[in-house]
């Protein structure tokens, strides 16, 4: 779970709603510091073989996904009362503004979880 603004962001309602563009095998979500230091969504995308999704493609689709699987915050009350929101598309807070990165392969436990340390490190990599 991240905190952007006053939007609790969790990665896998972003992954969920990318693994349904065609051409993605998998898909991890994780958090991408830039200049202003503020935590970014950005998807780290393994392709299906032969497919030619693009960065583009991915990020319509997340900024186009209808609300239903999503959360309102209508019923907040103290410090974060004034987030309450109605929406038909995923909030912008979940948007990739982080970017979208290409892998062949995600990092993972022996366990077969996903190593989010280790993709930590992935997105650091220039």
């Amino acid at each position: 779970m991240r905190q952007h603004s006053c939007d609790q962001i969790s990665p896998i309602e972003i992954e969920n709603e990318i693994k349904k563009v065609a051409g993605v095998l998998d898909v991890a979500v994780t958090a991408a510091r830039r200049d202003d230091d503020m935590a970014r969504p950005l998807a780290v995308v393994v392709r299906r073989p032969g497919a030619g999704v693009t960065e583009r493609d991915i990020v319509r689709h997340v900024e186009e996904a209808p609300l239903t699987a999503y959360k309102t915050h209508n019923t907040i009350s103290g410090p974060y009362s004034d987030c309450s929101y109605i929406a038909e598309k995923m909030p912008k807070s979940r948007h990739l503004t982080g970017g979208v990165r290409f892998v062949e392969m995600l990092p993972l436990l022996s366990a077969g979880k996903l190593d989010r340390r280790k993709l930590a490190e992935v997105v650091d990599t220039p």
